[in-house]
């Protein structure tokens, strides 16, 4: 899958809510680390969850109630899989 489709296609994934589509897109073993995860779990060290490939979505976050917030986040792609992702706010 190239590296463009699969942004696509989690982009896709993530506005229409389609978790089991979402997840079906990372490895088995990949990591996810999120500086909200960080906040909410401080024992997580913001992780849930290698690296020819990567691909960086930017997008702005809307939440009724809160100002817009640019979000970046990076995947690290290997074998057609997310192996890891990283979210960066402001």
């Amino acid at each position: 899958m190239d590296l463009v489709a699969l942004a696509r296609r989690w982009l896709s994934c993530f506005e229409t809510k389609n978790v089991d589509a979402l997840v079906g897109l990372y490895a088995a073993d990949a990591r996810h680390f999120s500086p909200t995860l960080r906040t909410l779990r401080p024992d997580s060290g913001g992780c849930i969850t290698a690296q020819p490939g990567r691909v960086v979505l930017e997008s702005v976050r809307s939440a009724p109630g809160e100002p817009d917030l640019p979000v970046a986040e990076v995947f690290e792609v290997k074998g057609g899989l997310i192996q890891e992702s990283r979210i960066y706010h402001g």
